[in-house]
């Protein structure tokens, strides 16, 4: 094997372990591999173009999101930016084509280039050899993407719940973004006030939208993942919703984690266990709250009525539940 070989099995075994696959013309040519060899290996299409200028990826690797990833934010020498970021952090999918914040402007017909404003300032990380913003900017800066406040919401919702990401972390940074002229910042800071409302972390996506969606219906908003106690301080049961005025409790019961015989039992011995120290527990299912949602809020409305005349009603056995 001549010295050009040894050169491109060199490069290419780097390119595989430290870059996805992904390759640069530069690299190949300081590593010793010659201009003729280069374009042998993509006339073969053993190395493909990996969208962005300058990059190409190992033909094996081209199914792999991060290959592309890889060149992209190496060529522009830039960080994985929202949608790629939250798919490095596992949050989200891949996107078609990978977005990385940059000042430069050469980033290649597959890239989406986003220009930040002060993005030297903005904490940054590695994920899987990859340059990127840390979860926390990404989940502020998709709120300009995201549609309404509880997508946002279920977006940190998630991050923390992996680990990615605290709440105290997303108030960090969003000292990094303008207060004014950004969607993402304005709907971010309302929903941190949300979270000041109510700290308690949801279980499941579907508790903070059965939050919002009572809301929504001009009922009184109840407390998520509330921990219910007796006199004596011990934890009785810790509910998907609790109204403690009212001493009353709703939990959503998912087929995923309620229909065993071993949860059948559990359940209803906690129902059992609340209604000794004087609160009412209502269950309602998933298809019951996206088919039948008007009755599902109706329910709620009449047994709120109903426990706001309830002896002791005002004197509940509780405390609230502790941050997730």
């Amino acid at each position: 094997m001549g010295s050009a070989d040894n050169a491109r099995a060199e490069i290419e075994h780097f390119a595989l372990e430290s870059q996805h696959g992904a390759i640069s013309r530069k690299q190949a040519l300081d590593a010793g591999m010659t201009a003729a060899q280069i374009d042998r290996r993509l006339r073969r299409q053993q190395w493909l173009p990996s969208g962005s200028r300058g990059w190409y990826v190992l033909a094996e690797q081209a199914a792999d999101p991060l290959a592309a990833l890889s060149a992209a934010t190496r060529a522009m020498a830039g960080p994985a930016w929202v949608a790629s970021a939250l798919a490095l952090f596992e949050l989200r999918p891949h996107p078609t084509v990978p977005m990385v914040a940059s000042d430069r402007d050469h980033a290649g017909p597959n890239v989406q280039r986003v220009h930040v404003t002060r993005l030297a300032q903005l904490p940054r990380t590695v994920v899987d050899a990859i340059d990127t913003v840390t979860a926390a900017v990404a989940v502020v800066a998709a709120g300009r993407w995201l549609r309404t406040d509880v997508e946002l919401h279920l977006l940190i919702d998630s991050a923390i719940r992996n680990g990615a990401t605290s709440w105290a972390e997303v108030e960090r940074v969003l000292q990094y973004f303008p207060r004014r002229g950004r969607a993402g910042s304005t709907r971010m800071r309302l929903v941190l006030a949300d979270h000041g409302v109510d700290p308690a972390l949801p279980l499941s996506d579907w508790g903070r939208q059965f939050v919002a969606g009572i809301i929504d219906a001009a009922l009184p908003r109840p407390l998520m993942e509330y921990r219910v106690l007796d006199r004596s301080g011990r934890l009785v049961a810790q509910v998907d919703a609790g109204y403690p005025d009212h001493r009353y409790a709703i939990e959503l019961d998912s087929r995923a984690h309620h229909l065993t015989v071993e949860a059948f039992e559990r359940d209803r011995q906690r129902d059992g266990d609340l209604a000794q120290i004087g609160w009412m527990v209502r269950r309602f299912t998933w298809r019951q709250w996206h088919e039948r949602r008007p009755w599902v809020v109706a329910t709620i409305k009449a047994d709120l009525e109903h426990r706001a005349t309830a002896p002791g009603a005002a004197r509940p056995t509780h405390r609230q539940s502790t941050p997730g």
